[in-house]
């Protein structure tokens, strides 16, 4: 089950008040699986141990990242403090090498991955897009007459006529 996804509601472990939860977790941490299978079904809460050792994962997990989603947000309020000049890729930058830290840190090779590829993606995005408004700004350079202007100054390089075109078109320069 993903980390971030809504309990199912017949989970018997998952659905308890997170006080309780709590309490769960804190005894099974001195006690074998056995014993706290044994002590939930003194309150006639029924699970096996597999269940259990299961959701000891999920509850250690949902801990985990409420800490990383409070470290992240005393991070950014610094960020924006310190940095108040930086621009958006600039902080995604340090939030991926935070993540990148974490995760090497507590030795997770599946969430590395996923960072990993989720960066990819990222890039394989933004070179698409500019891939796209490249070639709209050639295919419209000549054509729109707004920039028939750019393409007949003979004082610019063709790279700087679809960058001016590209400005035009799109309101921004290339990344």
């Amino acid at each position: 089950m993903s980390a971030t996804k809504k309990p199912r509601a017949d989970s018997v472990l998952k659905t308890l008040p997170p006080e309780r939860q709590a309490q769960i977790a804190d005894y099974a941490r001195d006690h074998s699986l056995k014993d706290t299978r044994a002590w939930l079904a003194l309150d006639s809460l029924t699970t096996s141990e597999a269940s259990l050792s299961e959701w000891l994962s999920w509850h250690s997990l949902q801990r985990q990242l409420r800490r990383n989603e409070s470290t992240v947000g005393t991070l950014l309020e610094k960020l924006q403090v310190s940095r108040p000049d930086w621009t958006a890729a600039q902080i995604q930058s340090v939030g991926q090498s935070f993540f990148t830290a974490l995760a090497l840190e507590q030795q997770d090779p599946k969430q590395w991955l996923m960072i990993q590829q989720t960066s990819l993606k990222r890039d394989q995005l933004a070179l698409d897009k500019n891939k796209f408004e490249f070639d709209a700004t050639r295919a419209a350079l000549a054509k729109l007459p707004q920039l028939k202007a750019i393409s007949a100054n003979s004082k610019l390089t063709e790279d700087q006529k679809l960058e001016q075109a590209r400005l035009e078109l799109f309101g921004v320069t290339p990344a």
